[in-house]
């Protein structure tokens, strides 16, 4: 059967009220990109990388563009609340450290305030990949600052640093706060936050400042539980060295690898968005390299889902970066059509060759932008605009219905396919179901949106609002029947959420609640529609800071995305641990399961839950799975 993907909008959510966005300003030609000598080495106040859209550089100026271009360092932004030194006065001198919490954004600028700690404990499964914080500042300028890590040493076994142990500098960017309502925030609302995860393996400490370090930690599966010590000394060219020790406890449980999680994770895929940034042309040979690793990266964060397009803008221009058209649409000059599916099954295999294969997402029978196709008795592009259900949308869409199921069946994906529909009123989402049910019944729905009782069993994947108080008896026949249940947050609500500026915690929760609520998965619609230079401003003119993508150019992580992994492995370790404790008939494992079962059913949305909230359920949360795990 073939998935259908329908969305609605819902309140609170507003991603839908605007279908384009202002243009991003020409590009200014004459400008050139500079690189430093050292890709590896960050020295503040070198110029910023310039950007623009590979549609506004003029056809006769492309080939000056080559691939590849990778520019290091892009500048950092000034910082909006520097201009204190009064502050560090008291500061010692030198370069200082700590393990800091995860939790806390530090300012740039300001000293951390942190009670000094050289040693931090950590515990996780075999498998699981854990995440510290070391904080780096000086009241004066450190020049050369670099670290060493050693093997975890211990345990019966050594764990090489190389495969465990990785150490991040943390970029700052410019974000805003969030107070304009799921809106992008004005110009001159800047703050700055730590964020990108950066290659950088040394830097330069300027005098009054903090520098984060982003610890990872991969336990493999193939360690014997027990304990392990591993060090991470930071040296520089005019400090003395500092020496951090991380304590880890690799606990008797093993988490299988991400592509046997069964969290369906579907953060939406912008391919024109690469080309775009690199200045390359869309499914070019340099395109598809560097797609290579950002997919790489999103299949070891358990994603299930390719988002592939059937027709060109399905959004409008919500994003800098406009999805276009996998399939190319012909209208013959006998009145036939002629469909090019050659860069949609492309991508769709070269998706699969990454490790994402569970679900293809086709989006969608109702555009916000019309339905365009190459008319070739004109020998130009029309667009087609016309009411749902209507005999003119019925006449565009039942032949390439009829042919895309015929292709999806010859290449083996019939079963695995979605059509997305995004956020429609009922009036028109029961037209269209009206329609594919009477001209292509195969079809399965995919549906973003909220619960309407009197089209559930039209809906095979249903994706709510976070907001949506879906019962825990429609989630239960649902999976009974095999039909994923998600939810989503996007331009609101205003947290939880994965925005530049929100408490990282909040990443990490959306998998409690997952948990809890009894949904099979999340869904975030971006996972990386980059601005023009995220780089350094991670704000956009028409969502809040970090609303339209997770990750960066190059590809680099950032603290949100890495948390939001973090939660998709606490809903496996949940799963795993419910599965089997409810196996046994030990009074102590019947004990075990209540406790855990009595702390999800506590969990809930709210919308006037504070912050605090989402961090206590969390440290909470993970206290408990750590006793239930020994």
């Amino acid at each position: 059967m073939l998935l259908l993907c329908l969305g609605i909008a819902l309140p609170g959510c507003g991603r839908c009220r605007d279908t384009e966005s202002r243009p991003a300003e020409a590009a200014d030609l004459s400008k050139t990109e500079e690189t430093g000598p050292d890709p590896a080495y960050f020295r503040p106040g070198l110029l910023p990388i310039q950007k623009m859209r590979w549609d506004s550089i003029p056809p006769n100026r492309r080939s000056e563009f080559s691939f590849g271009t990778r520019l290091y360092p892009a500048q950092e932004p000034d910082d909006p609340d520097s201009g204190r030194p009064e502050i560090w006065r008291n500061e010692a001198p030198g370069l200082q450290g700590s393990f800091a919490s995860v939790e806390k954004k530090y300012p740039r600028s300001a000293p951390p305030g942190i009670e000094t700690s050289r040693r931090i404990k950590l515990s996780g499964w075999k498998g699981e990949r854990l995440y510290s914080q070391l904080l780096l500042w000086s009241s004066s300028e450190i020049s050369q600052v670099r670290w060493k890590t050693s093997s975890f040493a211990g345990g019966g076994m050594e764990l090489p640093a190389g495969d465990c142990l990785k150490v991040n500098f943390v970029r700052y960017v410019l974000a805003d706060d969030g107070s304009q309502e799921g809106r992008g925030a004005p110009p001159d609302q800047r703050s700055l936050m730590p964020d990108v995860l950066d290659d950088f393996d040394r830097f330069d400490l300027p005098a009054r400042s903090v520098r984060p370090l982003w610890i990872s930690v991969q336990i493999p599966q193939e360690a014997e539980a027990g304990e392990y010590r591993a060090d991470i000394t930071v040296e520089a060219e005019n400090a003395e060295s500092l020496t951090f020790t991380i304590e880890l406890e690799v606990l008797p449980r093993t988490l299988p690898p991400p592509s046997e999680w069964s969290f369906q994770l579907d953060l939406w895929q912008n391919p024109w968005a690469v080309a775009r940034y690199h200045h390359v042309r869309p499914w070019s040979p340099e395109h598809w390299s560097l797609l290579k690793p950002l997919t790489q990266m999103l299949a070891q964060a358990g994603q299930k889902c390719i988002t592939t397009t059937i027709v060109s803008r399905p959004w409008g221009g919500q994003t800098l970066d406009a999805y276009e058209s996998m399939v190319e649409w012909t209208r013959l000059n006998d009145g036939t059509w002629r469909y090019d599916y050659s860069v949609f099954d492309r991508y769709v295999e070269f998706c699969m060759e990454q490790g994402i294969k569970e679900q293809i997402n086709c989006f969608t029978v109702l555009s916000w932008s019309g339905y365009s196709y190459f008319d070739e008795q004109s020998a130009e592009y029309k667009t087609l605009s016309c009411a749902v259900g209507s005999p003119e949308y019925r006449e565009h869409w039942r032949p390439f219905l009829s042919d895309f199921a015929r292709h999806l069946k010859e290449k083996g994906w019939f079963e695995r396919t979605v059509f997305g529909i995004d956020e429609a009123p009922l009036e028109q989402m029961r037209k269209i179901i009206d329609f594919l049910r009477a001209d292509a019944p195969e079809l399965k729905i995919g549906l973003t949106g909220e619960y309407l009782a009197e089209i559930n069993d039209d809906v095979y994947h249903w994706c709510f609002f976070i907001d949506q108080q879906v019962s825990a008896e429609v989630l239960r026949e649902r999976r009974s029947l095999h039909r994923p249940s998600t939810f989503y947050v996007c331009c609101g609500p205003a947290l939880p959420n994965t925005f530049t500026f929100s408490p990282p915690v909040e990443a990490a929760w959306l998998g409690w609640y997952a948990a809890a609520r009894g949904f099979d998965g999340f869904l975030r619609w971006a996972y990386n529609s980059w601005p023009l230079d995220p780089l350094v401003d991670s704000r956009y003119i028409s969502w809040p800071a970090g609303d339209c993508f997770l990750v960066y150019p190059g590809p680099r992580s950032s603290i949100r995305f890495e948390r939001l992994r973090e939660g998709v492995q606490d809903y496996e370790k949940i799963r795993l641990l419910k599965e089997e404790l409810a196996k046994t008939a030990l009074t102590s494992d019947r004990e075990k399961l209540e406790k855990l079962t009595a702390f999800l059913m506590a969990i809930s949305y709210s919308s006037s839950a504070g912050p605090d909230y989402y961090l206590n359920t969390v440290n909470q949360g993970k206290a408990l799975l750590e006793e239930l795990s020994r």
